[in-house]
């Protein structure tokens, strides 16, 4: 990673993001227990100010894409928006490295949502009955629900449902944080777009398949 190599990927995104920042926290890349950068190394850079609120990150062996919903920023921008500015990073890193760099090995891509169960709702209310399991119904209070699984050979899926509380004002609520989940490691000869597309399909039809019929009302989703 050199300045050089943030200054010319910023050139190329500057229309869409027009600002650069440094990052905040290292994070550490899908399959590796831990990052070390050194006090001379540059960690990385963070291309920011899309009207959409999206960001794309940039460090050694990873490059992300987020968005995240603000106060200036709440109309999700859609898959679509997000896939187009990673691979425009990407294509702009492919160029400018000062060595060459192999196709992505890994990719990964997840949603996260908060739930304030409404009124007297539970939780649990929000989820299909084959998401409440008998000890997931039973315990009171609900904490914490981590599971991680593989549908085929190649992509791996996990379902994260933490709780935690959320402060408005002077008042606090209950919330939890759902997260779903998938990644693939790559194998010689698949394309890294199909293969991003068909995460995005199969977390699609993940997420339909484990909320509630009311949750899809309350949360005004339209199946296409």
């Amino acid at each position: 990673m050199t300045f050089a190599l943030i200054n010319a990927v910023a050139q190329d995104l500057r229309g869409d993001f027009p600002t650069l920042d440094e990052i905040q926290e290292v994070e550490v890349p899908p399959g590796m227990q831990g990052v070390r950068v050194s006090p001379n190394q540059i960690a990385g850079a963070r291309y920011v100010g899309h009207p959409s609120g999206l960001v794309v990150t940039l460090q050694n062996r990873l490059l992300t894409a987020r968005w995240r919903r603000t106060a200036g920023h709440t109309e999700y921008p859609r898959f679509a928006a997000l896939e187009s500015c990673l691979w425009k990073a990407f294509e702009s890193v492919f160029n400018h490295a000062e060595e060459p760099i192999d196709e992505p090995i890994v990719l990964n891509m997840a949603y996260m949502n908060l739930i304030r169960p409404a009124g007297d709702k539970s939780v649990l209310d929000y989820f299909t009955e084959s998401v409440r399991i008998g000890i997931i119904q039973t315990g009171r209070p609900l904490r914490s629900i981590n599971v991680a699984w593989r549908e085929t050979e190649e992509i791996d899926f996990r379902f994260e449902l933490t709780a935690g509380v959320a402060r408005d004002g002077g008042e606090q609520g209950e919330v939890f944080r759902l997260a779903t989940a998938a990644g693939i490691t790559l194998k010689d000869g698949v394309s890294p777009q199909d293969a991003l597309r068909d995460i995005h399909e199969r977390l699609q039809t993940l997420f339909l398949n484990v909320i509630s019929e009311d949750a899809k009302q309350e949360w005004q989703l339209v199946q296409q």
